[in-house]
């Protein structure tokens, strides 16, 4: 199995917006794994059957992509923009990375 663990590539840059994805990721996750947090969950998680502008939840396709199904997929998922998220945060700016992330989901 392909398990990178890092780049060759030297930043020029601390990735900060990177580490703060990856910690409010891991933050959401224990949020949503919460047994009380079914309410929570409701108004957060996008369900393709249920179109979140009919129902008034228009943030729904930005808040989506901070959800993951386990402990794995998010470990995968952080552990890859971990790796290749800082060289495109590097070569691309601090703020343009942000809205590169969140329009990408």
């Amino acid at each position: 199995m392909f398990l990178p663990i890092r780049t060759d590539r030297s930043l020029r840059h601390t990735p900060w917006v990177n580490y703060c994805l990856v910690a409010v990721n891991v933050m959401i996750h224990l949020l949503a794994m919460q047994p009380a947090s079914q309410g929570w969950r409701e108004l957060f998680v996008l369900y393709p059957q249920q179109p979140a502008t009919w129902h008034g939840f228009p943030f729904q396709y930005l808040t989506y992509q901070f959800l993951h199904a386990d402990w794995m997929h998010l470990a995968g998922n952080m552990l890859f923009l971990l790796i290749f998220g800082d060289n495109i945060e590097d070569s691309m700016g601090h703020a343009r990375f942000l809205v590169f992330y969140l329009l990408c989901g």
